[in-house]
Formats: structure tokens, C-alpha cells, sequence
């Protein structure tokens, strides 16, 4: 079964017009609300299983992170120096390797660009 690749939901910017900014709405402060809107979005798109369990498991190391280094873990609040100290903390104490690291990245940006 090959790949998708492309976005389901390309053409309905164009009729609604979401590229203006949305504004603040309560999810924003709640890690685990907005966790499972993105789980859902990705529902919606019709990804595999595992893909969704992959972002799942990737943000749920991320949040628990941020918790030991004390850290905001609301993603309105989240820095990109927040993120450098996760990032130096899975390297330096964790030792996790730099594929490791890029995947938490990676749905990290997945779930804040959603």
C-alpha cells in the first residue's frame, strides 16, 4: 500500500479561509485536550493506526519532560529555550539517540503547528 502523502483537507482553506489567524480558544492551555484534538484531526485525515500511536507515545515522553524539568507544559506557554532544555536533557541524561530526539521533535511540531 504506498504512502499518502497529501492533504485531504487542501481545498476547503480556499472556501473558508483558514489561513487567517484562529483566535485563542481554551485548548490552548490544556497539553492533554489539545493531544487529543490533534489524535482526532489525525482521525480525520484517515492515518494509519500507527502513526497515531507513534505521536501519541512521542508526545507523551514530551510532556513528561517538561513535568521533570519543571517546566510550562501548556503549549501556549511552551519557549523554544523550554524546548532546547528537553532537547539537552534527552541527549545529555537520557542518551537517547538523534533519530529519538527528531521524532519527539517532530510530533512536538506536528501537534503546535495543528
Amino acid at each position: 500500500m504506498a504512502k499518502r502523502r497529501g492533504k485531504i483537507d487542501g481545498f476547503f482553506e480556499e472556501e473558508i479561509n483558514l489561513t487567517s489567524a484562529p483566535p485563542l480558544v481554551k485548548g490552548g492551555k490544556d497539553f492533554d485536550y489539545c493531544v487529543k484534538e490533534f489524535l482526532d484531526e489525525l482521525d480525520l485525515k484517515n492515518l494509519s493506526f500507527h502513526t497515531k500511536r507513534w505521536h501519541k507515545e512521542n508526545l507523551h515522553y514530551v510532556i513528561q519532560t517538561l513535568e521533570k524539568l519543571n517546566l510550562p507544559f501548556e503549549p501556549v506557554k511552551i519557549t523554544e529555550r523550554d524546548l532546547k532544555q528537553c532537547i539537552f536533557y534527552w541527549k545529555r541524561e537520557c542518551q537517547l539517540s538523534p533519530t529519538t530526539i527528531n521524532h519527539r521533535i517532530r510530533s512536538l511540531k506536528q501537534l503546535l503547528i495543528f
